[in-house]
This record gives structure tokens, sequence and C-alpha cells, in this order.
């Protein structure tokens, strides 16, 4: 089996996870021609589906306050109705979340390191100076740990997990779930690492948001918490902290929980039919508001902004981009892809700002976009190997 259909068949797994039908690699690839899509934000590949693929974040944060000063895009569209693209575009700075493009991770200073073995990442989160990768091995998917960029790219230790990462606010803890449903806390530039709470049932398990900056359970502090999901038939939300052996179930309303903000609001998908889906936030046990107009990915790290896709995924990546006011639903921004293109993946780099994996006839860039509208090259344009399949594989923090 190639990376290529590795990946394929990953993406058909976590798009189960994420309350679509169940398919094998077969159906992929033999279904190519209703493709309906699910993803992980960091890394895209084409799915084929008979049913509805809701657009979930492939990284799930709570807030990512560590991040660098904004970075205020140089080139600024006539309106930010202009259609979203590739052409006539200046270079910007480059993202300073860092990111792949193959086994090849540019950190934020701008070093390079080559991640030797295995496949392409598919999704990867930043632990102090530390990469936390997704891999895939065949068919499972492993959680596998890279000392820093400066020493040379050879893995450290790897564990199996289910879904994607969760990062906390300050950047010192990255989270995951084990297939068997035990709740994984890396934290210290990976020098540290502890098994939380089990999930004590469903399938399907992700990790949602990281609350705190130490998972020891030896400080006198508060410590943190981590929320995850599972689906399945009896979809639910989960929260665990240090010292439980089984982790509590949220109530809540939510179908499936896709973040958390700092101050307890939490976006995620109310229901999901094969014509669309509808998604809310709420705050504790109330409603804050409702739509089934788009789908969420994730909160600013402000929480004041929701980053958001189309309600109806019916492609290989999302036609628009949103950006919504996590208050109130209303509309901040929204641009349109050029007919036939397509965004892959996107993330915040900072509260005012987004990168944006996009693809225009073949050609792939890493695009940062303000909330005004303006936007310029982050990284690319670059040739990618496969129609559907991002190179560039972005985190979240």
């Amino acid at each position: 089996m190639n990376d290529l259909s590795q990946r394929l068949a990953h993406e058909a797994d976590q798009f189960a996870r994420r309350g679509g039908t169940e398919l094998d690699l077969g159906q992929v690839l033999d279904r190519a021609g209703e493709i309906k899509r699910g993803r992980r934000l960091r890394a895209t590949v084409v799915m084929a589906a008979v049913v509805l693929a809701v657009a979930v974040p492939t990284a799930l944060v709570a807030s990512n306050g560590h991040r660098d000063k904004p970075v205020t895009p140089s080139h600024h569209t006539n309106s930010e109705r202009a259609p979203l693209g590739l052409d006539g575009l200046k270079a910007g700075a480059p993202p300073r979340t860092g990111w792949f493009a193959g086994k090849v991770w540019t950190g934020p200073d701008g070093k390079q390191v080559q991640v030797s073995g295995g496949s392409d990442p598919v999704a990867v989160e930043r632990v102090g100076d530390s990469l936390l990768m997704d891999t895939v091995d065949g068919t499972r998917t492993r959680a596998t740990l890279v000392p820093p960029a400066t020493e040379a790219g050879s893995v450290t230790q790897s564990w199996p997990m289910d879904g994607s990462f969760a990062v906390s606010a300050g950047g010192n803890v990255v989270a995951f779930v084990q297939p068997d449903g035990t709740v994984m806390a890396v934290q210290d530039g990976g020098s540290r690492y502890f098994e939380l709470g089990r999930i004590p049932k469903g399938s399907g398990f992700t990790a949602v948001a990281v609350e705190g900056e130490n998972c020891s359970g030896r400080s006198e502090e508060v410590g943190c918490k981590v929320y995850a999901s599972s689906s399945g038939k009896d979809p639910a939300t989960w929260v665990t902290a240090p010292h439980d052996l089984v982790a509590q179930r949220v109530t809540t309303d939510l179908l499936r929980t896709v973040d958390r903000a700092d101050d307890g609001r939490i976006a995620g998908m109310l229901s999901a039919t094969d014509t669309g889906s509808c998604s809310a936030v709420v705050d504790g046990l109330k409603t804050v508001w409702t739509t089934c107009d788009y789908a969420f990915r994730s909160f600013s790290p402000d929480g004041d902004l929701l980053l958001a896709g189309p309600a109806y995924g019916d492609g290989a990546g999302d036609s628009t981009l949103t950006v919504l006011d996590a208050s109130t639903g209303e509309v901040v921004l929204q641009l349109q892809c050029i007919k036939g293109d397509f965004v892959a993946g996107a993330t915040w780099e900072d509260s005012t700002h987004v990168l944006a994996e996009v693809h225009q006839g073949g050609t792939w860039a890493i695009v940062r976009i303000a909330i005004n509208g303006s936007r310029e090259l982050a990284a690319g344009p670059i040739d990618g190997a496969e129609p559907y399949v991002s190179p560039f594989v972005l985190p979240s923090s």
C-alpha cells in the first residue's frame, strides 16, 4: 500500500469518526466520482462517499495565546469579495506556525529538518521545540514524537492514536486519544507524557481541547483537563484530568464537539443529514446561537471569532472560507474560491489572521488572510504530486 492509499484509508476512517458512513479503502477508490469529504486541518486528501461529509477541523484547539504577534498582509485585494485564489498575490512572511512540505519541516525560525522514515505526516503540532506528528503506518495511525528541529529528525517515541491532536493555550501540552479510549498528554517539549482517564464507551475518538499547562497531576495548581469526543451509535463529549481512572461524560445537546474556547463556550455539530448539517455555540446548557449554513473549524485564539466552512461538503475541499463572530454568528468575512478550486485546510495564525492551504489549477500555496479580506502568499506556490492532496501540513499553533 503506497503513501497515497494509506492516507486515503486513514481519511476514510477519520470521515466515519466525524459522523459519516464507514467506508473501506475500496469504496474510497472506486467511488471517486461521488466525492464527499472529511479531512484533518492540517492535511487534506480526496474522499469518496455516498453521504454528507461535514467539514470538521483537523486540529482542535481551545486557544493559542503563545503565538507571535500578528503579521499584516502587505497585499490588499480590491475587495474582500475578490475570489480566493493565487493570482496576483505577493510574497509575505512565512507562516509563524511553521509547516511541513512532504517530510521537510520548516520551523518558525526558518530552520529546516527532514524527518526520516515512515509516511509523510498528515498532521503536526509543536510541543516546545519538539514535533508531535500524526503518521499512518498501513491502516494504523500513530502519534510520533520528533526531537527539536535543530537536531536530527529521528523518532524518539510513538503511540497509537485516534482522531486529531488538541493543544493547550500556552502550547505546553498536546493531547490525543489512543484507540482504546486512553487520553494521552505530551508536555514540556516531549520530555514528559502522561496517561489520563480512559473514555469508557464509544469509538472514533478525537481530542478536542486542553485546559491548563500541566497534566502531571503533581502540581498544587489546577493542572489540566482534556476534552475529547467519541462517535458511533452514541456520540458524546468527554472530559478527563490527572488521577482520573475514567473520563466523565459532558452534558450537551451537541452531536459532536469541535472546539472549546478558554471561557468555556463550546462549538460543535447539532445534526447532520445527507443534505447538510446544523451547528451551534453553547455555554454550559445554554445555546448561544445556531446555524445551518456553516460547519465550524475552530475558535480564534482570543475566542472572538470562529473559522468555518460550508455546512455541506460537495468536493475535494471547501469552495468558501468564512469567519464568523463567535458571539452572534454574524459573518465577518466570507471568501469564495475560483470555480473548480478549493481550500484544503485552514487554521488560525493569530487572532486576526488565517492560514489557508489553497489549490488553484494544480498549484498549491499557503495564503495568509486577514479578517479585513487582505491576503498574501505565506508559502509556495508549488505543484502538488496529487490533485486533491495538499503538499502542506500546518500545525494549529
